[in-house]
């Protein structure tokens, strides 16, 4: 049974977030604009699975103020692995009240909105070859 991609917790799980289409089209750019997350060198479900690891982690902390009705929301689907997805969706579960996070489309929601803004900074880490380095 462990060989079964359900089985893998880094398996790739398909996840619909229900987003503020304009902090969506911030992060993952829209017409000719390339978007936040490839102006960082990433993609929007690198940015999106680094979010949630965080807040599941306790890195990112997460103040959500109202829950704005009305807003224009669509739903932006992203690959995520199935383990971010699971312990983001059972933190939301079991910290809803605490935090104000009233599901796993809302934390999306707030967390690419501080990323957006620059509340959040996310930092691509390489390793230079020794070619590179030496130079």
């Amino acid at each position: 049974m462990a060989d079964t991609p359900s089985a893998d917790p880094l398996s790739s799980k398909k996840t619909s977030f229900n987003v503020n289409d304009l902090i969506w089209a911030s992060v993952d750019g829209e017409g000719t604009s390339p978007g936040k997350a490839r102006e960082n060198g990433l993609t929007t479900p690198h940015v999106v699975e680094l979010l949630l690891a965080g807040y599941v982690n306790g890195t990112i902390k997460v103040t959500a103020g109202r829950y704005v009705r009305g807003r224009s929301r669509s739903p932006h689907v992203v690959s995520i692995t199935s383990r971010t997805h699971k312990a983001a969706a059972e933190k939301v579960a079991a910290e809803k009240s605490p935090d104000g996070i009233r599901s796993l489309s809302h934390l999306a929601e707030v967390l690419l909105a501080a990323y957006t803004r620059g509340d959040i900074v996310i930092t691509a880490v390489g390793h230079a070859s020794d070619g590179v380095a030496t130079r």
